[in-house]
């Protein structure tokens, strides 16, 4: 039994699936704890991906505890798992010791703590983490690695095919980061720039099949690494500024 007598689960409840880059910041794709196959997300990332600090997010938490059902919305891994659980989530045994809550949420869980964060930056984040973090569980649901195919003719063809998809995801990569460096290079303002990203973005999204978000993620990242430009604080910043001048000309915000 765990503290408050909350019995401790083995780690085969909660399944570390990778890992993924979301709007330029790579988080760990985790599922199950609400049951299995169930996308989940910690509160640790819940904080990096809204750019707040973590101690911040646990304490509209806690303010609003009794919003959350235990097992169903949420869980506090420092009370319901064993250490292993916590060092293969990514949290060195300082943090463990250091935290008093390592709360785990679900996707209704991460709804209702959506609502008490309630700004136009935090509903952002949560239409995007819905779309490409937590919808990501049918696909988990259907694809099978290699490695777990049992039969070996079956196993070779299926390794076959991983390969040839991950080679087509390093030319779609490549081209995506010799076709931003052309436009870097080129344009002479942020509208053009932004209007030759978005055409990019549709094309290779129209080619691939692949999700317009999940090629922005790339965008983002690949800006950032190479060129040193933050697109995610830039239309921030436009925001507040139209903002801020609606507020000057009505008396209110959008």
């Amino acid at each position: 039994m765990g503290k408050k007598g909350v019995m401790l689960m083995s780690y085969t409840d909660l399944m570390v699936q990778g890992s993924m880059d979301f709007m330029g910041i790579k988080i760990p794709v985790v599922s199950g704890g609400f049951g299995e196959d169930k996308m989940c997300i910690l509160a640790k990332t819940i904080a990096e991906v809204h750019g707040v600090a973590v101690g911040n997010v646990n304490q509209r938490i806690n303010d609003n505890r009794k919003r959350f059902k235990d097992g169903i919305d949420i869980m506090d891994l420092k009370t319901s798992y064993t250490g292993d659980v916590l060092l293969n989530l990514g949290f060195n045994q300082s943090q463990i010791n250091a935290s008093k809550n390592i709360y785990l949420l679900s996707e209704r869980g991460y709804a209702k703590l959506i609502k008490i964060m309630d700004d136009d930056t935090s509903w952002e984040v949560h239409d995007k983490l819905v779309d490409d973090y937590f919808n990501m569980k049918t696909q988990l649901q259907k694809f099978t690695p290699s490695y777990l195919i049992d039969d070996p003719i079956a196993r070779a063809e299926a390794w076959i095919e991983e390969q040839k998809a991950k080679r087509a995801l390093e030319q779609q990569a490549t081209q995506l980061q010799l076709t931003l460096d052309e436009i870097v290079k080129e344009c002479t303002t942020f509208d053009e720039f932004q209007r030759k990203c978005n055409k990019c973005v549709r094309a290779i999204s129209n080619k691939s099949g692949q999700p317009q978000q999940e090629v922005w993620n790339d965008v983002y990242m690949f800006l950032y690494d190479k060129h040193g430009m933050n697109l995610r604080q830039r239309a921030r910043n436009e925001r507040e500024k139209l903002n801020e001048e609606r507020f000057a000309l009505k008396g209110k915000y959008y």
